[in-house]
């Protein structure tokens, strides 16, 4: 098995390693957005229970609308002003030199580079 091989091995098991966690992330998280939606209907129902027999069914259903509405409205808001803003002009140079992703990506090139010229000298 040649170096270059085994690098690709070593890489391919930490790929499907980090992998593995994103996805079981992904279904805890999956399993905990139902249960979530789970409660919020049971507090729901028993919340227009209560208000049904202060102000009326329909008044009630009013007031849990709104509430949703208002919590709705609330997150949209958030978002809206948390939002990453486009650039005004693209800068035409970066007096500071590459930017990191570009760094890296040089990073890799050079090892592959230096990988094929190895494998080339020893042929």
């Amino acid at each position: 098995m040649s170096r270059f091989a085994h690098l690709e091995h070593v890489l391919a098991l930490a790929a499907n390693q980090l992998l593995g966690r994103f996805i079981k992330r992904v279904l805890a998280m999956a399993v905990a957005a139902i249960f979530v939606l789970g409660v919020l209907y049971e507090l729901s129902v028993a919340g227009t229970l209560q208000l049904s027999s202060l102000y009326g069914p329909v008044c009630a259903r009013l007031i849990v609308a709104g509430i949703y509405a208002v919590i709705v409205l609330g997150t949209l808001g958030v978002l809206f002003a948390t939002r990453t803003k486009a650039p005004a002009l693209p800068k035409q140079s970066d007096p500071l030199g590459p930017r990191s992703d570009e760094r890296i990506a040089m990073l890799v090139e050079s090892i592959l580079l230096g990988y094929s010229m190895a494998r080339k000298r020893r042929s």
